[in-house]
């Protein structure tokens, strides 16, 4: 808002009620800002009435000293004021010279006021721009904080699943060698009883053989016929028990084979989950070298550790 010459002058006559100089800087500070160039020309207006307002007051000679001198006296009057004219004249002119150049130098002062006054709004429009940026990056800086420290805590977890997942594979792993172990006991127990069983079969067709025969000489040797039926039925259950006992083993390594499988199934997944732990941890390294300053040292970094490489498929069986 423009600052009017009648605001200008009132705070200048404030002022000198005050008993205070009513310079610019006095004026423009009781008006609480303006432009010096309007303030300056209110201001020049003002003393010019003022000094108006204090000249002294001339009148011509009184009545009576021109009656008392008379015509001398009035040719005197008049010379004296001729003279004062003049030299009033010259002063006119001398105080109109030195007005013009203080005019001169009072428009060069307000014009450099001016200048300095904006350029103190600019600067404290920077000074405030450069306090706003500096809370937004403490504010950045705060928030950067707080990240590096959630991935720290992030990072902490996958390495702490990572550890899990590996315990886990390793158990996998002991687990399936005993299994395998099991495996091999139980491929050599049914081989043992399939050596048994083609025993067996053999001495049943030996005893069946036997047995023809026994039939054929059973006019001649009913004992022996006896016999042999009895040596038959023991055989014949005896290859009973070894079938059984086939149909067992088999029964067992079919479980121990589902098992095994199973036992693959769950260390493959065991597996993905220690490569995806990996992964996390290798991701949250990587965002966290990145938020990191480069002139923290790299020693302060939290230890991540690796999950082992899982053995092969051909590594386990063997």
């Amino acid at each position: 808002m423009a600052t009017t010459k009648e605001q200008v002058w009132a705070a200048a006559d404030e002022l000198a009620a005050e008993g205070k100089n009513p310079t610019l800087a006095n004026v423009r500070e009781r008006l609480g800002g303006g432009s010096y160039t309007d303030i300056s020309a209110a201001m020049q207006v003002w003393r010019a009435n003022r000094q108006a307002a204090a000249a002294p007051i001339r009148e011509p000679a009184p009545a009576a000293i021109t009656e008392k001198l008379g015509e001398l006296a009035g040719e005197i009057w008049a010379a004296a004021l001729e003279l004062a004219n003049a030299r009033l004249s010259a002063e006119r002119e001398a105080l109109e010279q030195a007005r013009h150049e203080a005019e001169q130098t009072r428009q060069e002062a307000a014009d450099l006021a001016d200048q300095i006054a904006a350029e103190l709004d600019q600067a404290r429009a920077t000074l405030r721009q450069q306090a706003e940026q500096l809370a937004a990056g403490a504010a950045e800086i705060e928030r950067l904080r707080g990240e590096l420290a959630a991935n720290a805590e992030a990072l902490n977890a996958a390495t702490h699943r990572a550890d899990i997942a590996e315990a886990s594979r390793a158990e996998l792993q002991a687990r399936v060698e005993q299994l395998t172990g099991l495996l091999r006991e139980e491929q050599a127990a049914r081989q043992e009883a399939e050596a048994d069983a083609y025993a067996v079969r053999a001495d049943v067709a030996r005893l069946t053989a036997e047995l023809a025969a026994s039939e054929r000489r059973a006019s001649d040797a009913e004992a022996r016929a006896s016999k042999a039926e009895q040596e038959t039925g023991q055989a014949r259950r005896e290859a009973e028990s070894a079938r059984f006992a086939e149909q067992a083993a088999q029964a067992r390594l079919e479980s121990a084979a589902r098992e095994i499988e199973q036992l693959r199934r769950d260390r493959a997944e065991a597996e993905e989950r220690a490569r995806k732990s990996e992964e996390e941890a290798a991701e949250l390294r990587g965002r966290l070298a990145a938020v990191v300053p480069s002139d923290q040292p790299r020693g302060e970094q939290p230890p991540v550790r690796r999950a082992r490489k899982p053995k092969d498929k051909g590594e386990d069986e063997r």
